[in-house]
């Protein structure tokens, strides 16, 4: 299953979100930009956008001072923050602008605009591990879920040879009655 980063941002910022994008998907990490999700009839727009947040994994705010500005990030970020089960939040932020609410005394990841790319490779770098981490777990997961199913299969199997009768079968054949 792909590893989902949702990417909160401020439509001034697009440059960045589309370098950022971009490393993401080269590094297999499926990364949603609403811009990039055109469906037009649609009533509207915040119903892709809360199902999108709904299905990531992960939560990118971008908050440079376009973003900290942004009505459209700050509801993103409430979104995020009420999903069941929590999606894990990682905000950027941009020298000079202080996180507020809940993002207020998370980690950031910090962006400086005269270099950008070191911001883009520690997210990058950062959500390629958990990238990798769920890809173990889901692994994990499905290693398990075979485990049980072939135990299950083998105690069908074996019931068959010493079936005690209960209150549905005839004690000569073990079998319900008319099979």
């Amino acid at each position: 299953m792909a590893y989902k980063v949702f990417i909160s941002h401020s439509t001034a910022d697009m440059e960045l979100v589309q370098q950022l994008k971009n490393w993401l998907e080269t590094n297999g990490i499926e990364a949603y930009v609403a811009q990039d999700d055109l469906r037009p009839g649609t009533p509207h727009l915040s119903t892709k956008v809360q199902q999108a947040i709904q299905e990531c994994d992960c939560f990118l705010a971008l908050l440079t001072v376009n973003g900290d500005r942004s009505k459209w990030v700050d509801q993103e970020i409430g979104i995020a923050g009420a999903t069941q089960p929590p999606r894990l939040i990682v905000p950027i932020v941009e020298n000079g602008v202080q996180p507020v609410g809940m993002l207020e005394h998370r980690e950031y990841i910090p962006f400086d605009p005269m270099n950008p790319q070191d911001a883009i490779n520690r997210a990058v770098w950062y959500l390629y591990n958990q990238r990798l981490s769920k890809d173990a777990q889901d692994k994990a997961r499905g290693t398990v879920l075979f485990t049980l199913g072939m135990l299950a299969l083998a105690a069908v199997a074996s019931s068959g040879k010493n079936v005690k009768p209960g209150p549905f079968t005839t004690r000569r054949t073990g079998r319900s009655p008319g099979r």
